[in-house]
């Protein structure tokens, strides 16, 4: 795995990327993060992310809490 590319939980407090990959998902889940904005190329901003509970994420101009498991699926480009 590249160095750059990381799940989207590893990604820290205030750091920008971009959407890579989602990993081992089905369509339900599929849908539900496609929902909230996220999807491949999308770009987001890390606002605060804990080790227990939601990530919170900025996309475009709307801010979404997303669960620790889905964020583990969901790979990240860090962007400099």
């Amino acid at each position: 795995m590249n160095n750059n590319i990381m799940p989207l939980t590893m990604l820290p407090a205030g750091s920008s990327g971009r959407v890579v990959d989602i990993d081992h998902c089905g369509r339900g889940l599929a849908r539900r993060i496609s929902d909230m904005g996220l999807s491949y190329d999308s770009r987001l901003r890390v606002i605060s992310s804990g080790r227990a509970g939601p990530v919170l994420i900025q996309v475009k101009d709307c801010s979404v809490a997303v669960g620790r498991g889905v964020a583990q699926r969901i790979l990240v480009a860090k962007e400099m």
